[in-house]
């Protein structure tokens, strides 16, 4: 599963790298559309799917990333750090495998898998709360910059 999960990630990411147009319908992304990273697509169908966002989260996820530059770049860089993070732990696991005693290989197989994800899940949650604070606070500035007292007021109550 770390081979497909991780190999996933990186051809997304590499096809959109390379500007390649979506060749299949990937989550909301239509056929022949620019990619998106291989997590976005991820992260939309748990959220939208499995945690019952529904259609409302799509469209918010989707109007987030067109909105913000650190935002695609997040995504962009947890994309890579989740596919290596895959591919090297299913490389240790299948050398651990192939190399210890029947018993032990099936105790690694089945832990060491679920302590990287949590390792890698902690670390993402610090890294999407410091990107998040980040933007935050770089659209507030935006906001105090604007000359529209309109627009400046809709992004201070915004923070608030």
């Amino acid at each position: 599963m770390l081979y497909a999960f991780g190999t996933e990630l990186l051809v997304v990411d590499i096809l959109r790298y390379f500007q390649v147009p979506a060749p299949v319908r990937l989550s909301s992304v239509p056929k022949g559309a620019q990619l998106r990273p291989g997590i976005y697509s991820l992260i939309e169908d748990v959220c939208a799917v499995d945690g019952s966002g529904g259609t409302a989260f799509r469209e918010a996820l989707d109007r987030r990333y067109e909105a913000s530059h650190i935002f695609r770049a997040m995504l962009r860089r947890l994309g890579i750090f989740w596919a290596i993070g895959a591919e090297g732990m299913a490389v240790v696991c299948t050398i651990l495998i192939f190399t210890i005693s029947p018993d032990a290989a099936y105790a690694v197989g089945w832990s060491a898998p679920f302590v990287w994800a949590g390792v890698w899940t902690v670390f993402t949650f610090w890294y999407v709360k410091k990107e998040l604070k980040r933007e935050d606070k770089e659209w507030t500035e935006e906001a105090a910059t604007v000359a529209s007292p309109t627009r400046a007021r809709f992004w201070t109550q915004r923070n608030s």
